[in-house]
């Protein structure tokens, strides 16, 4: 609760948006629960934070639990490693029948749903008893199995992350307890996953509103059935107003300068009737990040179309398309030069040294000799330099991403690439390489 979903504040001039925040989507949450005429809403943890959550969640739950008891419905929750004591405090101030914290103290408790006087579901939950918890909440897991009643697990933790200082699980341990699903709270990406088998499924529900870039995808709620004494398989139905999605655009076989936009626009209206489709009506923001990508023989167009929609009037590019308000967070040119990237690179110029590193960071070629250590060293230096550039005053303000080695690759991939595009203009301007066409001896001759 709180929480808001993030880049949004461009749109349509400045400004909190409608519908975006964590709060009007724990109203839609519950608005669901009562059309589909719910038993139970659960939830995996991290529902409020400790700073200012108390304050920010009352209201809210107060309001949803309160309508979701007046159809018999029941709100369960564990807390995670945000909310461990704020969640505590919250539900003590709700009325017991309308509102369940399982698992205070780290220790596993359950609670059991009936119809009619007959038990449907055992809900096992474990709450954080701090910020952090170093060992698996497994270790303390002893309830009994109980023959004719399916078990849900609910528990907050970090999945398959051994050394994790947020409640380490291990999927092996999870599908050896004797529970027939887990729901896992911690992960703000919807996953889901099934071994088959009679394993268990296992499910990281997500945020329900997507709140920032790196939560691509569908968000929502999921929806479990209990049909003769056996529980369903979870099935995603969203609700969040927000989508961040990642679009790749070909450039190849683009030969017009003109024709490099048009294309380009009607890509990304394709791209957002496709997420309107499949998140439904309740979608009304989209948050693009857009690569080009391919090869080119008309990198200036190419790249006057990435500066164009990247900004427009020194604000990021705001369109509607399909009834959605799209923002355009990012604009990337991954594009590289018309030549064989195979035959450049057995090259010793400058251009065979960059064409050998694109292959290398595209998973295209494997390194050899001393090539691997070379290359780790240099994901290393660069995420070093760019966690240095996110700590210079100048920065400070603006919303910072965590520097991991996937970004630091990532950066030095479209670095290369651009590397090779100054490189061939270079060479073609020099009459040493064209876009029509080169070989091994014009490479080796180039400066």
């Amino acid at each position: 609760m709180g929480r808001t979903s993030t880049r949004f504040d461009a749109v349509e001039g400045g400004g909190r948006r409608v519908g975006l925040g964590a709060r009007a989507a724990w109203g839609r949450i519950v608005d669901t629960a009562l059309e589909h005429r719910c038993d139970a809403v659960l939830l995996s943890g991290d529902v409020a934070d400790q700073e200012n959550g108390f304050w920010e969640a009352v209201g809210p739950l107060q309001e949803g639990t309160a309508r979701l008891a007046e159809e018999e419905i029941r709100t369960v929750a564990v807390a995670g490693n945000h909310d461990h004591s704020v969640l505590g405090r919250l539900a003590d101030t709700l009325p017991p029948e309308h509102f369940t914290l399982l698992g205070r103290g780290g220790r596993w408790e359950r609670m059991t749903l009936e119809k009619g006087g007959v038990p449907t579901l055992h809900i096992d939950g474990w709450s954080f008893p701090g910020s952090r918890v170093t060992e698996s909440p497994l270790d303390r897991y002893d309830l009994p199995r109980v023959h004719g009643t399916p078990v849900l697990g609910l528990v907050h933790g970090d999945l398959d992350a051994p050394g994790s200082v947020y409640a380490p699980l291990a999927a092996s341990d999870l599908r050896s307890c004797p529970v027939d699903g887990w729901l896992l709270g911690h992960i703000h990406a919807p996953r889901l996953l099934e071994a088959g088998g009679g394993a268990p499924w296992i499910l990281y529900p997500g945020s329900p509103q997507a709140l920032h870039p790196g939560e691509t995808g569908p968000h929502g709620i999921w929806l479990v059935e209990v049909e003769e004494g056996r529980l369903g398989r979870p099935r995603l139905q969203p609700l969040s107003t927000a989508r961040y999605q990642a679009v790749e655009v070909q450039v190849d076989g683009i030969r017009d300068p003109d024709a490099v936009e048009p294309h380009l626009l009607a890509t990304l209206e394709e791209e957002v009737e496709r997420l309107r489709d499949e998140s439904g009506e309740v979608l009304r923001y989209v948050a693009l990040r857009v690569s080009l990508t391919g090869s080119t023989q008309i990198p200036t167009a190419v790249a006057r179309a990435v500066t164009a929609l990247g900004s427009t009037g020194g604000e990021k590019t705001d369109i509607s398309m399909a009834q959605v308000r799209v923002l355009v967070d990012r604009v990337a040119d991954a594009t590289t030069p018309s030549l064989d990237l195979e035959e450049a690179a057995r090259s010793p110029s400058a251009l065979g040294a960059a064409a050998r590193l694109l292959l290398l960071l595209e998973g295209r070629r494997e390194p050899a000799g001393g090539e691997a250590t070379k290359l780790d060293l240099l994901v290393e230096g660069t995420r070093r330099h760019l966690e240095r550039l996110q700590r210079e005053r100048v920065y400070r303000a603006l919303e910072a991403e965590p520097v991991t080695d996937a970004v630091a690759w990532e950066h030095l991939r479209l670095a290369t690439r651009r590397l090779l595009h100054r490189l061939a203009s270079q060479i073609g301007a020099n009459g040493i390489h064209s876009a029509e066409g080169s070989n091994v001896q014009r490479l080796q001759r180039a400066p």
